[in-house]
């Protein structure tokens, strides 16, 4: 069985943190040129199922906040183009951690051959509160 009384967590203020707030992108216009037609595709489908009042519903997994783009997340639900943002845990530890220290992510490598990935108290705060409210409902 597994004893997790034997694990030693640490501050989260003591890890090594591979992403700064300075990876959130301010938003920006960028030419249509520039736009990936399969990109603009999707968002012509997003506009014409908001027109017709139908939910537009985006499911995201961690890299999406890793990579900085929470203001244009924030914009596109400020002017109704999503009507729910679906998201995995590891999005909720990764914003969590940038609200809570200005930083997130651990070095995978780097401390999983220590021992020690994953084991920051702040961050098992989070991941206990996130299984009660799921076990509650």
């Amino acid at each position: 069985m597994f004893n997790r009384g034997a694990l030693k967590l640490k501050p989260i203020g003591e890890r090594k943190h591979d992403l700064d707030l300075s990876v959130i992108s301010g938003l920006r216009s960028v030419p249509i040129a520039d736009i990936d037609p399969k990109l603009q595709a999707v968002a012509g489908r997003i506009v014409r199922a908001r027109k017709r009042s139908s939910a537009v519903i985006m499911l995201m997994g961690a890299h999406v906040i890793r990579s900085g783009v929470q203001n244009y997340l924030i914009d596109l639900m400020g002017r109704g183009y999503l009507s729910c943002l679906a998201m995995n845990g590891a999005c909720a530890i990764h914003d969590f951690e940038f609200a809570l220290i200005g930083a997130t992510t651990e070095s995978v490598a780097y401390y999983i051959g220590r021992g020690e990935f994953g084991l920051w108290r702040e961050t098992a705060w989070l991941n206990d509160i996130i299984n009660r409210a799921y076990r509650e409902n």
